[in-house]
């Protein structure tokens, strides 16, 4: 593992910035695995791209299906899909860490996966993006390291995100087709799931032509809450959910979101990274919970000091 990661404080650091976690990989080849989903995720895999890049780190994103981890330095993108047994995380992590020359998950909410971190040995980093993941990791008291740093949307560069390769770009769609003919290969993940990704809903009607006022972001997956959805709700984590990775469609999908929210004044949601990214557009944010802890979570550790444009609605979890 790099010397500046052997530097990094085993329990209770505070990492407020993605790149000074990084530049303990320079001069190391990384091999930066993204979480998969919507256009949230694409916007923490942007960040790390970004991040990654203006360290002058260089990397590869490998194709999991035929990636062998042995001896490997390991990024495992930032996200909120690891808290549960036999999700995707799960099942790629228990198949990386043992191998890795050092495995890093990036920051992440975390719980409800003790047979997963009583498993990794001291080659392992995880990084908790929140006070209740932290307090749960840590406490386990396994060999790997622990750390807590702010979710990796709060690294984005949005002026140069907005400026690299604006406007949209056709290759995106020959990109998902790729992924498509690995994904089905691999089986990372499920090919449904890809296939949805590429059926995204369309926007409400007359949505596209406004470019001011408030617009209503609210989730209508598992994590959905019983609040009522308003009739010109767009959901926008999912209609622009094109992909993580390689780096043109991460940025596409980031890019897409970032430019229909900054339309607005106002954004309603209980989306975290809609939230996040209206946050950095500096916009009025009206931020709901989801059906667990990650959004009043986050809210607490990283926005209420620091986004005074972001109001917490109370409800929820």
């Amino acid at each position: 593992m790099p010397d500046g990661v052997n530097q990094i404080e085993r329990r209770g650091a505070l990492m407020e910035d993605l790149r000074a976690y990084l530049s303990g990989f320079v001069g190391r080849r990384v091999h930066y695995v993204p979480n998969p989903g919507n256009a949230g995720d694409s916007v923490m895999s942007a960040a790390t791209f970004q991040a990654l890049e203006a360290l002058g780190i260089p990397y590869t994103v490998p194709h999991l299906g035929r990636f062998d981890p042995k001896g490997k330095v390991i990024l495992y993108g930032g996200g909120g899909n690891l808290y549960e047994r036999g999700r995707y995380s799960h099942r790629v992590l228990h198949a990386l860490h043992r191998e890795a020359e050092h495995l890093t998950i990036l920051p992440h909410t975390v719980k409800d996966v003790d047979d997963l971190l009583d498993a990794f040995g001291g080659n392992v980093t995880v990084i908790c993006r929140e006070q209740p993941s932290y307090d749960y990791v840590a406490g386990r008291g396994g060999r790997y390291r622990t750390l807590l740093m702010h979710d990796l949307a709060f690294s984005l560069d949005v002026p140069a995100l907005m400026r690299d390769g604006a406007g949209y770009n056709p290759w995106v769609t020959l990109a998902r087709a790729a992924a498509d003919k690995v994904l089905r290969r691999t089986g990372y993940p499920a090919p449904e799931d890809l296939m949805r990704a590429m059926r995204p809903p369309a926007l409400p009607p007359g949505l596209a032509e406004r470019r001011s006022g408030t617009i209503n972001v609210f989730r209508l997956d598992g994590e959905a809450t019983g609040i009522a959805i308003p009739p010109d709700n767009a959901d926008l984590s999912r209609i622009f959910m094109y992909g993580v990775s390689p780096k043109p469609v991460a940025y596409h999908s980031a890019r897409s979101l970032m430019a229909m929210l900054d339309r607005f004044d106002e954004v309603r949601t209980n989306r975290l990274h809609v939230g996040i990214s209206a946050a950095l557009l500096g916009k009025r944010v009206l931020l709901h919970a989801n059906n667990y802890y990650k959004i009043r979570a986050i809210y607490e550790y990283s926005l209420r000091d620091r986004y005074p444009n972001v109001i917490w609605m109370g409800e929820g979890a």
